[in-house]
């Protein structure tokens, strides 16, 4: 069996490995010095993983996984291996659903272990999802991310995890967001109404009827309505959010960005 076979079969193995509670082959596969970085930020060893799989409250209903790629080294003895998992079941007494990404390393030492494994969440939902505008509801954001009246859409179908949202804003005449910067893209969809879309030391767009911005990952940004406007958006991100709550010019931007300003 060549490498790819091998590493192929192993990582076939290791999901059903988990939900039969087969510690030894699981054992077999792990180095010792093992890392294993949570879809929760959490980072455990060998040990404490093996100690999971066998702790009956953690149960695993469904598990189906899809390797998407094996990348080896120059020498053949390091590889990289990605997997999509679908997966139902119980972890510390609470359900869990979700879709996550493994990214498994490993090399091959007397045989192939895996050193590190990171688990990313994806998505909590495991099927497509309908809404339509009937069902949207909005409730005040108070928080220190935003500068005037901002409502934001709830609903429990629309995803809202760490690594992925897509809900509607409102914003009243003048509202805006606080300075923030996403890890991933992010896409502002005009709906009603005319807002502003403003890049720090960059330039200032209009976002309106179905208009779009579309922005990269670590630009710093703000937006909101337009004076005199209540302008609502589709907010599509990927990636956690860091804000800029303690700017000094976030007074000014109801101003001199619907008057056209660049902001100093």
């Amino acid at each position: 069996m060549n490498a790819n076979a091998e590493l192929l079969e192993i990582n076939k193995r290791i999901p059903q490995a988990e939900k039969e509670r087969d510690v030894s082959y699981l054992d077999a596969v792990l180095d010792d010095t093992l890392m294993f970085k949570r879809a929760d930020g959490t980072i455990v060893g060998k040990s404490a993983y093996l100690s999971s799989v066998k702790n009956e409250v953690n149960t695993v209903e469904s598990i189906d996984q899809e390797v998407s790629g094996i990348e080896f080294n120059e020498h053949n003895n390091a590889a990289i291996v990605n997997s999509i998992v679908k997966f139902t079941g119980t972890r510390s007494g609470k359900n869990v659903q979700g879709i996550f990404r493994n990214t498994r390393y490993f090399r091959n030492e007397m045989g192939w272990k895996m050193f590190v494994w990171h688990n990313d969440k994806l998505s909590a939902a495991l099927h497509c999802v309908y809404l339509d505008d009937t069902n949207s509801e909005y409730a005040r954001n108070d928080s220190n991310e935003m500068n005037g009246v901002v409502y934001q859409e709830k609903s429990l179908s629309s995803p809202a995890s760490p690594d992925m949202r897509a809900i509607k804003v409102r914003f009243e005449s003048g509202g805006h967001t606080r300075w923030h910067y996403h890890d991933g893209w992010q896409v502002l969809i005009g709906n009603e109404g005319v807002g502003f879309v403003e890049e720090k030391d960059g330039a200032i767009m209009e976002l309106s009827g179905q208009k779009r911005v579309i922005i990269p990952p670590f630009v710093w940004h703000r937006h909101g309505a337009r004076r005199g406007e209540t302008m609502i958006h589709m907010a599509v991100t990927i990636g956690k959010t860091t804000w800029d709550v303690e700017s000094k010019f976030e007074e000014q931007a109801a101003v001199a960005v619907h008057e056209g300003q660049k902001l100093q």
